[in-house]
């Protein structure tokens, strides 16, 4: 395999490598490499500023970096394309055959052309999504929805009212109590005392009693 020579720069610690062309006025960092593979070609226009690290390969086609625009440190451009005039790459950033617009920025350590990673738009979300109909049996029992019952002319009983809700489309009764509670009077008051005293009945009932004289 046939090794291409690299030369430095004119003016800068860069290196080239194939058919590189660089205009003057533009500005290349030290440690900036420049490679173009047989039939192809890197253009630098004037005023461009090509920071440290980055790297150019061109392949496929001419690499053109139009005039004023920004290439941030350690940078790789492959393929071919075009950076369009005053755009901005930021540092760390990959561009696969870059197609950037003038003035366009490319944020930091950004990934752009990389096909292998390409999401179809035009498949329908519904279409792309699996079906999971019938995937989860149902564990609820068919249960049919039941109508209340009609009210009668009287009205609810005074005892109970049944009160109607609907829980998740299926109606049910809960029944509420309107009954009167007990109410504890002397009898039953008696009784607990002589359950809880039983010598103070003892002494009542024997005090009770007639003299037998």
């Amino acid at each position: 395999m046939q090794r291409s020579s690299l030369s430095s720069v004119e003016g800068s610690p860069g290196l080239t490598s194939g058919d590189v062309v660089i205009e003057p006025g533009a500005a290349i960092a030290p440690g900036v490499l420049l490679q173009a593979n047989p039939g192809s070609q890197i253009t630098i226009r004037a005023g461009v500023s090509v920071a440290a690290g980055a790297i150019l390969h061109a392949h496929g086609g001419p690499l053109t970096i139009e005039a004023g625009a920004t290439i941030g440190s350690r940078v790789l451009i492959i393929g071919a394309g075009h950076i369009g005039e005053t755009a901005c790459i930021g540092a760390e950033a990959t561009i696969l055959n870059p197609a950037i617009a003038p003035g366009e920025i490319v944020p930091p350590r950004a990934l752009l052309g990389d096909t292998s990673r390409r999401v179809d738009l035009d498949t329908p979300l519904a279409s792309a999504m699996p079906d999971f109909s019938g995937a989860v049996p149902s564990i609820l029992p068919s249960m049919p929805l039941s109508t209340p019952p009609s009210a009668s002319a009287a009205g609810p009983g005074p005892d109970a009212l049944s009160e109607y809700r609907s829980v998740g489309g299926l109606s049910t009764t809960a029944p509420i109590s309107l009954s009167t509670p007990p109410v504890y009077g002397r009898e039953a008051l008696q009784q607990l005392l002589a359950t809880m005293f039983p010598y103070r009945q003892a002494e009542t009932d024997g005090a009770s009693l007639p003299d037998a004289g």
